[in-house]
């Protein structure tokens, strides 16, 4: 409604600012790369009835130019681009997210949806099913397990792709932490994935495949491309494909008890009891 409108201009007003503000230490370069930008923005608002595809290129487009800008005429230093082109990202973001985030011309939500009601189905799987080295009974595991499933919750919230993928990192580290604690050694890859499924699967987190479908059309292509955000990012797309395929196989267990469990007859947890 119009609250939520008038919180998001009174948000946009503010990161305008502060973009603003940032962009003046760096004189010329910074008036260029406002210039830029703001172009860019007033493209984009007659490119609302394309799909979202186009939009997303002209968005990765505009990310390649500008940094390739800085680094060639501007004589950038290459962490100072990062710094700048993150500012740019949440800048041209925040503007852009109530247009282009799960927009009605895609099957974003249609996916959403289906995911959730897929995770719904599976609230029957144990993380013994999953090999998941994580023993919830010790206080400060099933601590960091909370606290995992609540960031990647909370990244449904954040407005800018590069705050969403700071949710899946802040949330990966948790689970890194929760294996610690629990093998007392640090925790492998293998390890990791089905920690990461498991807790996907208890938090069923909010329009899952809108935040990944955004995060891969608007991010700013170079932090999904390096560092750990990136490779946690492809460990949670790695985790939803994994939930959309899972079968009897793929948790040993017979096809008659996959069966009856999907089908909400018995649960594992009663027939270990028996």
């Amino acid at each position: 409604g119009s609250h939520h409108h008038h919180h998001h201009s009174i948000e946009t007003d503010r990161v305008s600012k502060e973009f603003i503000e940032f962009l003046k230490t760096f004189h010329k370069t910074g008036q260029e790369i406002y210039k830029q930008t703001k172009l860019f923005l007033e493209g984009m608002h007659y490119k609302r009835d394309l799909s979202i595809e186009e939009q997303s290129e002209c968005a990765q487009d505009f990310y390649h130019n500008v940094a390739e800008r800085m680094q060639t005429r501007g004589k950038v230093p290459p962490e100072r681009v990062e710094k700048i082109m993150d500012q740019i990202e949440k800048y041209i973001m925040t503007r852009l997210y109530k247009y282009v985030f799960c927009p009605e011309t895609t099957d974003d939500e249609k996916k959403d949806l289906a995911i959730q009601k897929r995770i719904r189905a599976l609230r029957w799987v144990t993380p013994q099913m999953l090999c998941v080295p994580v023993n919830e009974d010790i206080p400060e595991v099933s601590d960091m397990v909370v606290k995992a499933i609540t960031d990647i919750i909370e990244m449904d919230s954040k407005r800018v792709p590069r705050d969403k993928l700071a949710c899946i990192t802040k949330c990966s580290k948790h689970i890194f932490n929760a294996i610690k604690i629990t093998k007392n050694e640090p925790a492998s890859a293998d390890d990791f994935l089905p920690t990461l499924i498991y807790i996907v699967l208890k938090g069923n987190p909010p329009r899952l495949q809108s935040n990944i479908q955004y995060i891969t059309r608007f991010c700013n292509p170079s932090r999904l491309m390096t560092g750990e955000d990136g490779y946690y990012f492809t460990n949670l797309c790695c985790a939803v494909a994994f939930i959309e395929k899972l079968d009897a196989q793929s948790l040993n267990l017979s096809q008659e008890d996959f069966d009856r469990y999907m089908s909400g007859q018995t649960s594992p947890r009663k027939q270990e009891a028996e």
